[in-house]
């Protein structure tokens, strides 16, 4: 198949979480021979043409001048540019600022949308976009021939609430062989004596709360967040925080051996996703072997179940900082279960086979659908 990803800001994944889900579907894609197409924005690092037998295609994204207007223009051109190509499939995984132009994808190519959960998305914008937003979810789940969510919840929410049925595929998270016990110094960290948070530093996510309760807990343990800190968000965390001796802003990692490394060998690693799915964050974690605290929400809960801790607030926060400590008997077989659940449940390969297949079955009835409409005439 001749298979095109928009809705991303590109790929090799430098950015989160809907850039490296298109990264590991186009690597794992492209390996059993189909055709990978992904559009990057202009000024993404990767500047080549081909990445690991992946077309890239390089448009011009105007966000950093335009804000969300420029990313309209992106996605605008996206499409402009898909509709000169002669793809078999096509997948929107970010729909926001591109669902808007779905009338202008070729009538005679299948459309797979992924749909994630819509409150995280109102948060993080202005509230125009915030009016807009409920109709981009609405023009997406319409204008696609198969929808795709990555929760039972949401999947819930969209028969409930569209009356369409959606398909359910959880990402997923590679075996990890083996730690970088010795990238630890780096940092000047001990195996084991460290907490650290690592999401996306986004107000929407809430990580107040989280270091707002390292305070509350009052102890010396070091706290590491890992996250891209150049938004004025990240900003203003680090200015409310810098006399907090513990607390330390690493950064992206975008380096999975090193941020792997970090989440096996820490004490606690924190989940915060209050507003929307983070899934990839949550089974990396789980894949490492890490001890995880997530804030209580359907998502996480529908995941983690009772292999893991959580949080409503601060409080909640200090209190797993105090008691918490790996090798505890309950914690090594919370650890145990999620270790096994990555390896029967949630795996790469199981979600490429998935995907594979439902954009095999689009495109056969789509065939199907064009030639009983060239015999009718």
């Amino acid at each position: 198949m001749n298979i095109a990803i928009l809705g991303t800001r590109g790929i090799p994944n430098k950015y989160g979480g809907y850039e490296r889900l298109a990264e590991l579907l186009a690597i794992g894609l492209a390996k059993r021979g189909h055709k990978i197409t992904v559009y990057n924005a202009h000024n993404h690092p990767y500047q080549q043409s081909v990445w690991k037998n992946i077309d890239i295609i390089h448009v011009e994204d105007t966000e950093f001048r335009l804000g969300s207007l420029g990313r309209f223009i992106y996605n605008y051109d996206c499409v402009k540019n898909l509709r000169e190509k002669n793809f078999d499939i096509i997948l929107q995984l970010d729909y926001t600022t591109l669902s808007l132009f779905g009338f202008l994808f070729p009538k005679d190519v299948p459309v797979v949308t992924l749909v994630d959960a819509m409150s995280g998305k109102l948060v993080k914008h202005s509230k125009l976009m915030q009016q807009y937003l409920p109709i981009a979810e609405k023009l997406a789940v319409k204008r696609s021939n198969l929808i795709i969510t990555d929760t039972q919840t949401v999947k819930n929410q969209i028969q409930k609430k569209y009356n369409k049925e959606a398909v359910y595929i959880p990402f997923g998270a590679e075996k990890i062989e083996r730690f970088d016990k010795d990238f630890l110094n780096d940092y000047q960290l001990k195996p084991f004596e460290f907490n650290m948070l690592n999401a996306e530093i986004t107000p929407e996510n809430k990580l107040e709360v989280i270091l707002d309760g390292v305070v509350q807990a009052d102890i010396k343990t070091q706290f590491l967040v890992v996250g891209n800190h150049s938004s004025h968000y990240a900003y203003h965390l680090r200015e409310k925080y810098k006399n907090i001796k513990n607390i330390s802003f690493l950064g992206a990692i975008y380096d999975n051996g090193k941020l792997n490394s970090l989440r096996h060998y820490s004490n606690i690693c924190f989940q915060s996703n209050f507003s929307y799915s983070a899934n990839l964050f949550l089974l990396n974690a789980m894949a490492a072997g890490a001890l995880i605290v997530a804030n209580e929400n359907l998502v996480n809960k529908e995941l983690l179940g009772d292999d893991a801790f959580y949080f409503n607030d601060s409080f909640d926060v200090a209190k797993h900082l105090i008691k918490l400590k790996k090798g505890m008997p309950e914690v090594d077989a919370i650890i145990s279960n999620n270790l096994h659940k990555v390896a029967t449940q949630f795996n790469w390969n199981r979600v490429i086979d998935e995907y594979e297949w439902h954009f095999q079955q689009e495109v056969k009835k789509h065939v199907k659908e064009l030639q009983m409409e060239q015999t009718e005439r």
